[in-house]
Formats: C-alpha cells, structure tokens, sequence
C-alpha cells in the first residue's frame, strides 16, 4: 500500500506537511512546513514503496552514517573479525625482582575499543609471566588507541606522534595502581564483579601493577616478530564492538572507518555494493560527523545490504544496532512504552550546528502486518532539536499504527556490551607452555 501525502494529511499529522495546524505556531511548525526540509522514504519488507517525500533528496545522515561503515566493517572483515594487540617483552627477565631487563613492544592493529578493563587484564597477564617492573623502554609499533576521542583522529604523521605518546602515558597511568584515578579504580572494581573466564584460575589475583622505568618510543606499523613469551590481546568480535558504537552512537568508530581506508574509500565501496545511489552522495567521515550526504531512498537500500549480510553470516539486524526502549544508549527511552518497546531497531542520527542542524533516523519498525523498513532526515533543524525528534518518532509511530500496530521483538539480552566481555587473551612462555583466558 503506498502512501500519498494526502493520506498522510488524513492521519493528524498536519504539521509535517502544511505547515500550521493551530493559532499557536512554533518555530518548528514553520520548519516543518517548509518545503523539503522533512525528507523520508518507507517500503515494506518486500521492498515495495510505502510512503515517500523527496525520498532522492540529499541530506546530512549524520550518525546514520556509522550504518554505512558497519556493512563496509562487515562486509570487510565478518562479524568475527577480532583486532590483535601483542604484547612481547624484548630481554631477559631477572626472577627475583620481577624485572624485564629490555623494552616492551606493543604491536597494534588500530583495536577501536581497548580501554582501562582491556590495560589492567593485560597488565595481570605481564605479572603471570612474571613482569613487575621494566628497565627499559615502551615501544609502541603501529596505531594504538585506548579510550575515547569522540572520533577526532590524527591527520598527520607528527600528530600520530603526539597522540600515541598521549596514549602511552595513559597506559602508564592504569598498569602503576600509585596513579590510579577515579575511572580506573571504578574499572577495576567492575572487573572483580564480573563472571571468571574460561582458563587457569585466579587472572586477577595475579595483578601486581607494572612500573615502566624509560621512555617511550614510536615505530611504524610492522608484523610482531617470532617471540619466546607474549601477552596477546584479542578484542571482542567486531559484531559486538559495532552493537556497542551504535548503541551510543560512539564517534570513535571512525577508528575502524580509518583502518578500512577512511570516507573516500567508503563511498567507493557504497558505490560498488548498493544499487542506485544519487550522484551527490559523499562523506567526509565515517563516524557521521562534518558535512555528509545521503537521500533517504539510499539509506535504506543500504540497510537491506546489512540485512542480507546477516542472512550470510547469520546475525540479525539487532546484533548490530540498538533495539528502541530496550538496549542502553540513544534509543534507550525512545518507542520504550510498553507497547512499542523491542519494536524499533534502528540508528539516530543527530548534528546541532552542522548545515544548520540535522535530525535523523533510518531502521526497521516491525509491525503487525509485517517489516517497516525506512529512513527519515530532518535538515535544518535550528536549536529545535528535541522537539524535531519526537516529530521523527510519531511518524515512524504512525505507521506503525497504520500497520495494525508493533510487533516487538522477543529480545531480552542479559548485558549490554562491554569493552572486555568477549576478549580473549593468549599468554605464551617457552618456559612454561601458553595460558588462555577467554570472556564469554
């Protein structure tokens, strides 16, 4: 059944389209009645057109961009795709005072999700191989990252000096318990509550702290080399990882945007893999930050190249976005009635100052008579940006209704995502045979 705007008009929701429906006039009714600022496009499960308005018009997707780079991470790598940090002590290692006579290497492979939980289980694993203390240098090979940046990376090689020494001290900071703040403290308090993982026993208790005496040293990206003991960090399944900077609409996925090649390379790859996307698309991030373009038509013919993907690999469209009054982050108290909580699985998409503020939401409603795939862009929103998005939510809530109303999901997961959940680490040591720990 689709949907004219005369129809449309008949449902109430006046103000969307013609403008002032009241002697009361907001500014935001005078957004909304001008032309093409409210653009978006429904089709139901089988592909067929439901509603449309200026559904070929190009907008600023904002974070719905972060759904484009998770079909490219995906696509690239498989959702079991895990990032590798090895760790290799460089020297010998005096046993009586728990010394490492050399220099710590780390070879990194850009993990987006390595935090103060991921340094101290790393550092507990280092006292296992009996490490307290290193005489020598921190040597750092490749891009490292640890914490949050809010998807602001460097552009230049002196500013990836800068910003891996930057790294370097704040994992000095969380391996030396003297320099504990109040975040790692808290890390380490959640790490004592959670559920043991698989392998020998007792991981946590082996943490001693791990002093480092010298500097820190910078290298280009290189393999880690063959090595007589290591500490090797596996992240989380990118599945996971991606479920986690959607939900929260993390910026710092333009961490796994960069690795991939950076947005040149993600509109190549949108180009190569969905069909019909208007000729003025482009990014200019992979995180949805800074001057994007996408029509809402495009935006859901990527959306069903995410769902095919799951349909090969086997994961739903929920394993990846957030699922609307359910998961924690910017869905978590939006459609989180009762009756339409678990309905909704979908990325927002939000900008304040950015071509005059943008709103935005694309996902799938799943109602009585079947799927609801679409996509909504609101341009030039102003300051208006809360009531823009409950407008956003009553359109999508309105045909959902019109659709014999929700159809929610039976999902009830036990946690949400954490940096650590689903780690792996890899203790190897000729002297004693490799320990493995793993979070499940």
């Amino acid at each position: 059944m689709f949907i004219e705007r005369r129809d449309f008009l008949r449902w109430g929701v006046k103000s969307a389209v013609a403008g002032v429906i009241s002697s009361r006039v907001s500014p935001l009714d005078e957004i909304f009645a001008a032309p093409a600022r409210l653009l978006w496009y429904f089709e139901d499960g089988q592909g067929s057109p439901v509603s449309t308005r200026y559904p070929d018009g190009l907008a600023n997707p904002a974070s719905v961009t972060k759904m484009a780079t998770s079909l490219w991470a995906l696509h690239e790598d498989g959702p079991s795709f895990r990032h590798v940090t090895t760790f290799i002590p460089h020297g010998p290692i005096s046993l009586p005072s728990r010394t490492l006579m050399g220099d710590l290497h780390i070879y990194a492979s850009g993990d987006p999700d390595f935090h103060d939980e991921n340094a101290l289980l790393v550092a507990a694993a280092l006292n296992r191989l009996g490490i307290d203390h290193i005489a020598g240098h921190l040597v750092i090979h490749g891009r490292f990252h640890m914490g949050w940046d809010d998807g602001h990376l460097p552009s230049s090689e002196p500013q990836w000096q800068r910003y891996l020494l930057r790294k370097s001290r704040l994992l000095r900071r969380i391996w030396n318990p003297v320099q504990w703040g109040r975040s790692t403290r808290q890390a380490w308090a959640q790490l004592q509550r959670w559920p043991a993982p698989k392998g020998p026993p007792e991981l946590l208790a082996s943490f001693r702290g791990l002093v480092i005496r010298g500097g820190t040293h910078i290298r280009p990206a290189a393999p880690a080399p063959p090595f007589q003991r290591a500490v090797i960090h596996y992240s989380n399944p990118l599945l996971r990882t991606l479920k986690r900077f959607n939900s929260y609409s993390n910026n710092d996925i333009e961490r796994i945007g960069a690795r991939l090649g950076g947005p040149r390379a993600l509109e190549e790859f949108l180009r190569a893999q969905v069909p019909a996307l208007p000729p003025g698309m482009r990014f200019s991030s992979t995180s949805g930050l800074g001057r994007n373009r996408l029509s809402p038509r495009a935006t859901v013919h990527i959306l069903r190249k995410l769902i095919a993907l799951g349909e090969k690999y086997g994961f739903q469209l929920h394993d990846v976005l957030p699922v609307a009054g359910v998961d924690e982050g910017t869905l978590e108290d939006r459609f989180a009635d009762a009756a339409y909580a678990g309905s909704v699985v979908a990325k927002t998409g939000q900008l304040v100052r950015t071509d005059g503020g943008t709103m935005a939401l694309s996902g799938i409603a799943y109602t009585q008579r079947g799927s609801l795939l679409f996509a909504i862009f609101h341009r030039r929103t102003g300051r208006h940006l809360v009531a823009a998005r409950r407008r956003l939510d009553r359109l999508v809530r309105r045909f959902i209704d019109q659709m014999n109303g929700p159809s929610p999901l039976d999902y009830h997961p036990t946690h949400f995502p954490l940096s650590y959940d689903r780690v792996r680490l890899d203790v190897r040591d000729d002297r004693r045979g490799p320990m493995i720990w793993e979070w499940t």
